[in-house]
């Protein structure tokens, strides 16, 4: 009866972890001009994630976060300092988190998916097919 009980606690915890995987943590991407971008993520389960960048330009540190409600819903703001009237939206989707920027108008900007990998890296594809590494690390 025990076993039972801890199978039946267990089971919703492990259907999370496949639909909203825990992204939380510190990642490096290597830019092309060789400057390092900088994420510091933070995810409160399947509710909220905060990802913050940082980097130097120009001798200047640069920071921009922003926190997404992971329900699909373009809210107003966004990541990477689009026009103040743009819109944001994130969510979860086959254990891949989806980041999109919308116009005021709704016109999509940018759509990103953000594939978790084996070695915790983080793998961003972009709308145009782009792809960048965010290395998982310590800083």
């Amino acid at each position: 009866m025990k076993v039972f009980c801890v199978i039946l606690i267990l089971i919703p915890q492990l259907a999370l972890a496949d639909r909203c995987p825990d992204l939380s943590g510190k990642y490096t991407i290597q830019g092309q001009d060789g400057q390092a971008v900088h994420l510091s993520i933070d995810q409160d389960e399947c509710l909220y994630i905060s990802i913050e960048r940082s980097s130097s330009n120009q001798g200047k540190n640069v920071k921009d976060k922003h926190t997404f409600a992971l329900d699909g819903v373009l809210h107003p703001g966004s990541l990477g300092g689009s026009t103040e009237q743009s819109r944001s939206s994130a969510r979860f989707v086959g254990g891949k988190l989806e980041l999109t920027v919308a116009s005021s108008s709704g016109d999509v900007i940018s759509k990103e998916t953000w594939q978790p990998l084996k070695d915790k890296s983080i793998e961003i594809k972009d709308m145009k097919g782009g792809t960048i590494l965010a290395k998982k690390g310590r800083r």
